[in-house]
């Protein structure tokens, strides 16, 4: 069955998947598109939304709710009074991971729909979404409901008649962007850390894949979760994820992505708050987002440098062209205390 807002989409999808024998699953209900804010299903400020497309076919499932700057600080607003004034960080562990753990019955329960579900937002295949994705997130929820009533601090020994201890918080609200390709099995890694440890969360799934953490949101409010500890924000990354990131509302940012990915988002709140930077040395002003890290002096990286130096070898790939006039000559320099040939046989200009 098909809801009866995105039915055109689902139909299209059904029919290219039974034309070309690939349509392994029963299309399922499409009921949650719109963000997920303090417990309730809500329409974007703006009124946009975007489509979120079969990959095997390119046809559309449905319309999602596209949030953006002013809907990121609606959820993180809902986020931090939920953890402010809520219920949820001042639970027992025990209490959190028994509402965790029915959440997890509650995934596993509803395995098949939820596995449909990814494999026609993902163009995964039923067998992988129903083993590995589903199965992990309830995996994920599981293990950390049962940690939930395990997070305890240390006594220290201390001199005199003092007493030491170390003492283990909820940190506040986390702001969490996940990928594509592991959406059920990303959202409990992420999410399930955090609600066992008190914190309330904001979280923004891929613009290509955000149907799976709509339907989360819905089982955690089942299962218990108060209102505004877990809210869900569709969007664009240079838009919601932006926002997010640089939101200064957020204690602590948890990503998912490869370096350029993960880049956007850091940039614009670089942007923002530290617009120029001046290099050492340098007579011009450069963007502080533009700056290059720095060479590794620790670890395996630096390993690898001092090993090419050690040899002999220049770590330059491209060779300086010789021009008229120029000799070659051997540059000598202490590597580790020794006195050892470097660039053996490089070009070396003159003037």
């Amino acid at each position: 069955m098909v809801s009866e807002s995105n039915r055109g989409g689902a139909d299209r999808t059904t029919a290219a998947g039974e034309e070309r024998g690939q349509l392994l699953f029963d299309v399922p209900e499409i009921r949650f598109t719109k963000l997920f804010i303090n417990g309730s299903f809500v329409d974007a400020v703006s009124g946009r939304t975007f489509e979120t497309r079969d990959p095997r076919t390119g046809g559309v499932i449905a319309s999602v709710a596209e949030a953006d700057k002013e809907d990121v600080d609606l959820a993180v607003r809902a986020a931090r009074a939920a953890f402010d004034h809520g219920e949820w960080p001042r639970m027992s562990g025990s209490e959190r991971g028994r509402i965790m753990a029915r959440l997890a019955d509650l995934v596993e329960e509803r395995a098949d729909e939820l596995a449909a579900l990814e494999s026609l937002d993902a163009g995964k295949h039923p067998a992988v979404t129903r083993a590995v994705d589903v199965g992990n997130a309830a995996g994920s929820l599981r293990y950390f409901a049962g940690a939930a009533d395990k997070i305890h601090g240390e006594t220290l020994k201390m001199p005199g008649q003092f007493q030491g201890h170390t003492l283990r918080e909820p940190l506040g609200v986390a702001g969490v962007i996940i990928p594509w390709n592991f959406p059920s099995t990303m959202f409990a890694v992420k999410v399930a850390p955090a609600l066992a440890a008190g914190c309330a969360l904001v979280v923004k799934p891929a613009e290509q894949t955000p149907l799976s953490a709509l339907y989360l949101a819905q089982l955690a409010k089942q299962a218990g979760v108060p209102d505004g500890v877990i809210n869900v924000v569709p969007g664009f990354g240079p838009t919601a994820g932006a926002a997010l990131a640089s939101h200064m509302d957020v204690d602590m940012a948890s990503e998912f992505h490869r370096i350029h990915g993960g880049r956007a988002p850091h940039n614009e709140g670089l942007r923002g708050e530290q617009p120029e930077a001046r290099l050492p040395g340098a007579g011009r002003q450069v963007p502080a987002h533009r700056l290059r890290r720095r060479r590794p002096r620790h670890g395996r990286g630096a390993r690898r440098r001092r090993q090419l130096l050690q040899q002999g070898r220049g770590l330059r790939r491209r060779e300086p062209r010789l021009r008229a006039g120029t000799r070659l000559r051997q540059v000598r320099g202490e590597v580790g205390g020794e006195d050892e040939e470097l660039g053996r046989g490089r070009p070396v200009q003159r003037p």
